[in-house]
């Protein structure tokens, strides 16, 4: 622990768990299934999927590994409250690094109850094997079996507001700002990029200024900024010593609570920059035709020119009839469909 860093309870989940879940006979099975899939079969490779992720939430947890897992949830509610509500991350290795990241990718499971605690681990442990996870790794290089799942089980906070803060403003080049994104409850809106976040960027330098904000949530808090400057000021100082103790840029997630204090939910390596964009112009853009384009803006993915038939996609199911070359239209630029 950091000093002046505070951190929720929690206990890990560690491969060795996982390993002693899901055994060499299971791991023969999973790879059989994969073997059959087609990745350009989107609706095959969906189906053989959820195959694969019932297969394991109906498996049996080892007795010792469900009897530890009780355990260490009494003395979660011991340095917590009784009762306690915790939050099961996903934290497989090799998930988060400075050049890939697998967030939005697997599942994490919020406000899990004892009850719930063995079907919320299985239910992470699955994720490993969604559709996109899958075609992800298959993408880059990766076997199923170089990566293995671990779960962090942490106590959820009671989030007055919650968010986003990089060490480095992750723009086309460093202007010595750090930028934070909040956003009132819990940061899921904001990590996942579905929800309006008040936007703060900040000098790295004390007395760490505020040089530039944007207050997005007017509909919600009639245009009330989210964060104090003293809390922005926290916020900074801890991303700030944060990264001189990983040594390297960081992304992290955090929530101040209603008292006031701020807890750090997450840190990981903050993902390389991006080469500046060139505003579009009109005239640059005009088709063979010489018309016009019919419409300017929305958050760029990926970078170039193509073309084909627009394709809007709400949800997994969605996904399943993309045509080939089409072009993906999203509500919001969610990291899982990349």
């Amino acid at each position: 622990r950091l000093p002046g860093v505070v951190i929720p309870p929690g206990f890990v989940l560690t491969a060795t768990a996982t390993e002693s879940f899901l055994t060499s006979e299971h791991i023969a099975e999973i790879n059989r299934r994969l073997q059959v899939l087609e990745p350009d079969d989107l609706d095959a490779l969906y189906k053989g999927c959820l195959g694969i992720k019932t297969m394991i939430n109906n498996l049996p947890l080892p007795t010792d590994l469900e009897e530890l897992l009780q355990v260490h949830y009494t003395r979660l509610e011991k340095a917590s409250y009784p009762e306690c509500l915790v939050s099961m991350r996903s934290s497989a290795l090799g998930e988060d690094s400075g050049t890939v990241s697998f967030a939005g990718l697997y599942n994490s499971v919020l406000n899990v109850e004892r009850k719930t605690l063995v079907a919320a681990y299985k239910e992470v442990i699955a994720s490993k094997y969604g559709a996109r996870a899958i075609a992800y790794r298959r993408q880059r290089g990766y076997r199923h079996e170089d990566i293995e799942m671990c779960v962090g089980c942490m106590v959820m906070v009671d989030a007055l507001v919650s968010g986003v803060v990089y060490s480095r403003d992750p723009g086309p080049e460093d202007n010595g700002l750090l930028r934070i994104n909040a956003t009132a409850g819990i940061a899921r809106g904001v990590v996942d990029g579905s929800k309006a976040a008040d936007l703060y960027l900040v000098g790295r330098d004390k007395p760490y200024p505020v040089v530039y904000t944007e207050i997005r949530q007017e509909a919600t808090r009639q245009g009330t900024p989210s964060l104090t400057y003293n809390q922005v000021r926290k916020l900074t100082e801890t991303a700030l010593l944060l990264e001189e103790h990983f040594g390297e840029p960081q992304d992290i997630e955090w929530s101040f609570d209603h008292q006031g204090l701020l807890h750090i939910l997450q840190s990981r390596p903050l993902a390389g920059s991006h080469p500046a964009e060139e505003p579009v112009k009109a005239e640059a853009a005009v088709g063979e035709s010489g018309a016009a384009p019919i419409v300017f803006g929305g958050v760029c993915a990926s970078g170039g020119v193509a073309s084909g038939e627009i394709f809007t996609v709400d949800s997994a199911e969605d996904m399943r009839s993309f045509p080939k070359g089409g072009v993906l239209l999203l509500d919001h630029p969610l990291p899982e469909w990349a």
